[in-house]
Order: C-alpha cells, then structure tokens, then sequence
C-alpha cells in the first residue's frame, strides 16, 4: 500500500563496471528533484571497476543493491520491482544514459493522461545529437520486414520498419506508437 507523501517515480540504475558512466547518468538524476518526487535505486552487478566505492561514499542517499554476482539487466531490474513494489511509475535508465526534467516530465504527463499506456520511452539521443537507431520499433511482421530491407520506410512513415526512424519524428509532440521499446 503507498504511503502519504511516497514518491511515485523509483528510478532503477543498474550498473556493471560503468563508473565514470554511472557517475553522469547520477548527475543527470540530481537536476530532477528540483520538480519531480521520486527515489533512487542502484543495483550493481559485482562491478570491480571502483562503482560500488563511489557508490557506497557519494550516493548514501540513494538506495544501494549490490549483488554477488552479474546477473545482467533484466534480472537486476526485477530485484528493483519486487524489493519496491508500491510506486506509480518506473523508469529503467541504462547507467550511460542521461536523463533530463523535460524528457521525463513529458513521459509521466502521457502516461498520467492516457493510464492504458503501459509504456512509455523517450527519444535516444547520441553524445553528438544524432538520434540512436533501436530505440523502438514495430513487428516483426513480414510487412515491416520487407519495408525495412527494400529501404521503403526511409522513404515515408507510411511504410513502418522494423525501427522507429526517430529523426522523422522529431518535429512530432504527441506520443508515437510502437510495439517495442528498448530500455535505455
């Protein structure tokens, strides 16, 4: 049961030998809590890179797993879900990732507004500005196959590949959508 004045984001950091990654990834975080109420949870993996150090010194504030083993993404996160099961909202973000106010507010607005969504992700945006390939996407279905191949979707959005083509869709305010979503 939630509690009074719960936050009703945790967001789930897992991490693997990424620490000079992780350490901005965290940075990224703290510029949220100006406006939005939500907790913290990092997993690490058995990293030996010097993370679990910098975790257990800088981020005593947030909440710490550390497992004995690398148990890898998925597996992590479900340690997140069951050890924390009373939030509203979720958010799996990849320890190379960053996060920004408006990103985050836009996704927990959509899903606030329309609660069928059960998903939702944000635009993955390389270091240099390009939009990253694989961020989500629809099929597998021989249509969207085909499309992708004979380089069809390239040409309008009528034609769906297998990948959201993000660039096309960037002028594009309302939500966009897919039949998958990669966690980043």
């Amino acid at each position: 049961q939630k509690k009074i004045n719960q936050p009703e984001l945790l967001i789930i950091v897992v991490n693997w030998n990424t620490k000079e990654k992780l350490e901005k990834c965290l940075y990224s975080i703290k510029d949220l809590g100006k406006s939005i109420f939500f907790e913290v949870l990092v997993i690490d993996n058995n990293s030996n890179d010097g993370s679990i150090e910098m975790l257990k010194n800088n981020y005593k504030d947030y909440n710490l797993i550390f497992n004995k083993n690398n148990l890898g993404f998925a597996a992590a996160n479900n340690i997140g879900f069951v050890k924390f099961p009373n939030f509203n909202f979720y958010l799996l973000l990849n320890s190379d990732a960053e996060i920004n106010f408006t990103t985050l507010d836009g996704m927990m607005d959509i899903m606030k507004k329309k609660p069928s969504i059960g998903l939702t992700g944000p635009a993955l945006i390389h270091e240099d500005g390009q939009y990253q390939v694989g961020g989500a996407g629809y099929g597998p279905h021989w249509s969207n196959s085909i499309n992708t191949f004979l380089f069809l979707d390239k040409l309008s959005k009528s034609f769906l590949g297998l990948f959201l083509k993000q660039k096309k869709y960037k002028e594009v305010k309302a939500p966009i959508e897919v039949t998958w979503l990669a966690f980043a």
